[in-house]
């Protein structure tokens, strides 16, 4: 179930980016989701079953965003991709996707994260690279 996300938005002239805006967003309290999304949202406080001090957890995400943000400025995106592919193993290695493209509900396989952060799947024989938008998780094991 999805906790969080992330919204960013890129300024760029020509092939050089100028600015990027991310907006984050953290559920945090328990609360009543919308029925669009009541079955695929959940909170900190839902999944952990204790009441979570909102200030506390803003510094942490911000200190974290910090530490991304200065592995970007020497650009050691191996840091970066290496960990999501250690904090999102679960979801990796043969895990049940599905997504909207184009073409509609999409289904496959995630493999792995590449080199240049892109989720990568199997679909319908071929691989695909996912770079934006919202992917749904069918069943991880959570080992």
């Amino acid at each position: 179930r999805k906790i969080a996300g992330i919204l960013s938005e890129s300024a760029s002239v020509g092939s050089r980016i100028d600015a990027v805006v991310i907006g984050i967003g953290v559920n945090i309290r328990k609360t009543a989701f919308p029925p669009d999304i009541a079955d695929r949202a959940t909170a900190i406080e839902m999944e952990t079953d204790r009441p979570v001090d909102a200030a506390a957890c803003a510094v942490e995400l911000l200190a974290a965003l910090a530490d991304i943000t200065q592995q970007f400025g020497r650009r050691d995106r191996a840091a970066i991709v290496d960990a999501w592919r250690q904090y999102g193993r679960a979801g990796l290695g043969g895990a049940a996707v599905r997504w909207h493209d184009e073409h509609g509900v999409r289904r496959g396989v995630a493999r792995d994260v590449d080199d240049a952060g892109a989720l990568v799947v199997d679909a319908d024989g071929r691989v695909e690279r996912l770079v934006a938008g919202e992917v749904q998780w069918d069943r991880l094991n959570r080992d």
